[in-house]
């Protein structure tokens, strides 16, 4: 008799976890799906609309990047140097001071890139590292074939 009461107690057990796991199952499902960017952004919007406007017709070979500097009165100058891929590739594409912010260079489309500033803070040298895709973006707008260019802004601005 006390087994069976046993088994029994334990079969309790087992269906009151079961649900538990199923309403923490569904909290998360709700928690994840909230974090979820679910809305389009300005340029699917106009994409998707009948009053786009179509800059490109025909896909670019490369595109003026723009980066955004931190520029001070230790720093009237950063040195930039952009590696084709990761930085432990070591293949660099160009390095250059910068005087003026936002800096601007014209890069090939399609390909990785990793953008490295060169930043004084004291006696300190901080290094300012963004990776990014500079890759382009078909889409149709009124019928037409058209391009755009996706990841040209890069922050290369100091957090501290």
């Amino acid at each position: 008799m006390k087994l069976i009461f046993f088994i029994n107690l334990q079969r309790k057990n087992c269906n009151s976890m079961k649900i538990k796991i199923l309403i923490c199952f569904f909290i998360n499902i709700l928690l994840f799906t909230s974090c979820l960017d679910l809305t389009t952004s300005d340029d699917e919007q106009e994409e998707n609309s009948e009053n786009c406007t179509c800059k490109r017709t025909t896909k670019p070979e490369d595109e003026e990047v723009e980066l955004k500097l931190s520029l001070n009165n230790q720093n009237k100058q950063v040195e930039i140097t952009i590696y084709e891929g990761s930085i432990d590739k070591n293949k660099i594409v160009k390095t250059y001071i910068a005087e003026e912010t936002p800096a601007k260079i014209v890069l090939d489309v399609d390909k990785n890139y990793t953008y490295v500033a060169k930043y004084l803070k004291g006696i300190d040298t901080i290094y300012v590292p963004v990776n990014s895709d500079l890759s382009t973006h078909k889409y149709t707008c009124n019928e037409e074939p058209c391009w755009r260019i996706k990841n040209n802004v890069i922050n290369l601005k100091l957090k501290i």
